[in-house]
């Protein structure tokens, strides 16, 4: 991230290895990702007291993104469009360094004011149904995030 100061202002532009992701309205720079995937055992002891795998079930896949939301609006704006994603368990579809995630929802969000920056640091949480695809690699560059959005 790059703060140069102007003689009426600053100006900020986040960094070049900074994942700029489009979700509707708001454009976050993601400079961190982690992605969860887990199959559940469930495990019972049988009578000569072994364990037995009595059912095992796939979870969703858990996709948590850090980064910034630059200070563009008022920080209210950025508040109440997540509650919004949430509230009405809006559905995202988008790509990510050449993985494509399908119906994603967001279930989680930390936004996090540094005083005077110019921007907000910003973690976003989302749960995905399938595990992701390779998307095509020449259609998407890793800074050109396509997304798509669905309400329920």
């Amino acid at each position: 991230m790059n703060i140069s100061n102007i003689s009426e202002g600053s100006f900020f532009m986040p960094s070049a290895s900074d994942i700029k992701l489009e979700l509707d309205e708001i454009i976050f720079y993601i400079n961190s990702w982690q992605i969860l995937g887990q199959r559940i055992f469930a495990e019972q002891s049988s009578v000569n007291g072994k364990n037995l795998i009595t059912n095992c079930s796939l979870r969703y896949r858990r996709i948590s993104l850090e980064g910034i939301w630059v200070k563009d609006k008022d920080p209210s704006a950025l508040i109440l469009k997540l509650e919004e994603y949430i509230s009405n368990n809006t559905s995202f579809t988008f790509n990510l360094q050449q993985m494509h995630f399908s119906e994603c929802r967001l279930i989680k969000y930390t936004a996090k004011e540094q005083g005077s920056e110019p921007y907000i640091n910003i973690s976003i949480e989302l749960l995905s149904e399938t595990a992701p695809d390779l998307s095509d690699s020449n259609s998407l560059s890793n800074s050109e995030q396509e997304v798509s959005i669905t309400g329920e």
